[in-house]
């Protein structure tokens, strides 16, 4: 994820950064990912540094200058609205008294 990170800030020119605390971030930045990637090459990346197994079929690590491209991901925000929505068009059409609100008793 730092390289991720780093990948989308290295070049990136910081705006309103007179006292260059942000040029400051990106340097530390650099440099810790720099550090774990000099640790993962040498076996020596503690346990909780290490790569989750439940990322094992994911590629990786992240390359900053590869091309991007579209993949299909588990969870979508806008298709879980979209079906948010339908759920309360289905509900105002058959005439729904609990004002949208799912388990309500109404009286």
């Amino acid at each position: 994820e730092l390289r991720a990170v780093y990948g989308r800030v290295r070049a990136v020119a910081f705006e309103n950064d007179g006292p260059g605390r942000k040029e400051a971030w990106r340097e530390a930045l650099r440099e810790r990912v720099s550090r774990a990637a000099a640790a993962e090459a040498a076996g020596a990346l503690p346990p909780r540094s290490r790569r989750h197994a439940c990322y094992k079929e994911a590629e990786g690590p992240f390359d900053p200058d590869a091309a991007p491209r579209a993949v299909r991901t588990t969870y979508d925000a806008a298709a879980d609205l979209d079906e948010s929505a339908a759920m309360a068009r289905e509900d105002r059409d058959a005439g729904d008294k609990s004002g949208g609100r799912r388990g309500s008793v109404v009286a």
